[in-house]
């Protein structure tokens, strides 16, 4: 206890592969400053430690601190794994890494283009609640959306819910300072993404879209909402505003199979992540 430089239990508490295990830290009065420190820190999404107390609080204030920690971190009578369905940002399941995550995490730093390429139930479409999670990525907006389900019967509704899904997903974030016009064409869908990346550049915010479901879905129209994307990717290159949005495309199957990728181009240009199967002691 007297033992100034005993830092053994901060040392437990930052062990990254202790990290989804909720943590209280019993400090004496020479380490609380240096307990202090690591209070609000996460590791790999979950706080280092849930609680903080000096040996002098007594054991009523364990024990409360105990029952806040469980009321708060611990969940009972629920499933410990997910099957069949994608893990969101609200689930309290733990996401079981398979060792390509760095890469789309260092992807997602750059605001680099990425593809996804598998089949269905391979855990795409969970890497989204994966993402939200990441604490240093708290200046950036995930906004998912499944491509399948907008109507595509013309291009009016098709642009009208692509755009008020992006509006809807950002709009916790970003206070726009001018109301964004909801495109009905390829035109105004190319003014949209100009707008949305100023607001978004101008709010120093990173939005990121996320179009699940590509190749499942096909319509003359696609070659142009497509082009439009792959024209930011290459305006990005010299104006800084287009920096600030980027795109993730999950397919389940190549999307050269439904339509020519060639003639689009963006396929080529984003980067290619491939999700690597669990391994046995995964």
């Amino acid at each position: 206890d007297e033992d100034v430089s005993d830092d053994s239990g901060i040392t437990l508490a930052i062990e990254e592969s202790h990290h989804y295990i909720p943590k209280i830290l019993l400090t004496g009065q020479y380490s609380i400053d240096r307990a202090k420190e690591i209070y609000d820190t996460h590791i790999k999404g979950y706080p280092a430690i849930v609680g903080l107390l000096t040996k002098f609080e007594g054991p009523m204030k364990m024990i409360e601190a105990v029952q806040d920690a469980f009321a708060a971190h611990v969940q009972y009578n629920k499933p410990l794994v997910k099957a069949g369905e994608p893990l969101s940002v609200d689930d309290d399941l733990e996401y079981i890494e398979r060792g390509f995550e760095s890469e789309l995490l260092s992807n997602v730093q750059a605001m680099d283009y990425v593809m996804v390429v598998e089949p269905r139930q391979q855990g795409k479409t969970s890497l989204v609640g994966f993402l939200r999670r990441q604490p240093d990525f708290k200046d950036r907006i995930f906004v998912y959306l499944e491509i399948a389900s907008p109507d595509c019967a013309n291009e009016i509704r098709w642009y009208e819910r692509i755009a008020t899904g992006i509006i809807e997903s950002c709009r916790k974030s970003i206070k726009f300072d001018n109301p964004l016009a909801i495109p009905r064409s390829s035109y105004e869908w190319r003014e949209f993404l100009f707008h949305l990346a100023t607001e978004a550049y101008n709010h120093k915010i990173y939005i990121v879209i996320i179009l699940d479901e590509i190749g499942s879905i096909t319509f003359p129209e696609l070659y142009n909402f497509f082009y439009i994307i792959r024209e930011l990717f290459i305006t990005k290159q010299t104006n800084p505003i287009f920096s600030h949005i980027s795109f993730i495309l999950l397919c389940s199957t190549d999307p050269s199979s439904i339509f020519d990728t060639d003639k689009i181009g963006l396929f080529k240009n984003a980067k290619r992540v491939r999700l690597s199967d669990f391994s046995e002691e995964q």
